[in-house]
């Protein structure tokens, strides 16, 4: 990673720590005891 990428992420997220996703909420939503789910499409204009 460049010097400017991680001092941008530093000064972004204020911390030194790398920016992670964590897959931990999808086993806790009750997805079984939706009725309806839905589904959201974003189109932008242009």
């Amino acid at each position: 990673m460049s010097l400017i990428t991680s001092l941008t992420r530093m000064w972004l997220t204020r911390t030194i720590h790398p920016f992670t996703l964590k897959n931990e909420y999808d086993e806790l939503l009750p997805f079984d005891e939706c009725e309806k789910p839905g589904l959201y499409i974003h189109i932008p204009f242009l």
